[in-house]
């Protein structure tokens, strides 16, 4: 089912920005040694991106140990998850 939330919306958003940007990033990586203007180009499409996610996405500090809690969390949930629709 689509939910239609801001929470979803986000996450589609910053997932639809996050795949370019990276393949961006790898390209650049395999160029930046052997087509310099090219690299250059790609370059300035990269850091347009990533400024234009940070300015989008504000990302903010969170502690390891809440990161390891809500990664635990949600390993717990599709368990139990995956369990009730094993029965």
């Amino acid at each position: 089912p689509v939910d239609g939330t801001r929470a979803y919306v986000g996450s589609v958003d910053a997932f639809a920005r996050r795949v370019p940007l990276r393949a961006a990033a790898m390209l650049l990586r395999a160029l930046r040694d052997s087509d310099a203007r090219s690299a250059a180009r790609l370059e300035h499409l990269v850091a347009s991106w990533s400024d234009a996610f940070a300015v989008r996405f504000r990302a903010r500090w969170v502690p390891v140990e809440h990161q390891v809690e809500h990664q635990a969390r949600a390993v717990v949930a599709a368990a139990l998850h995956a369990r009730e629709r094993a029965r």
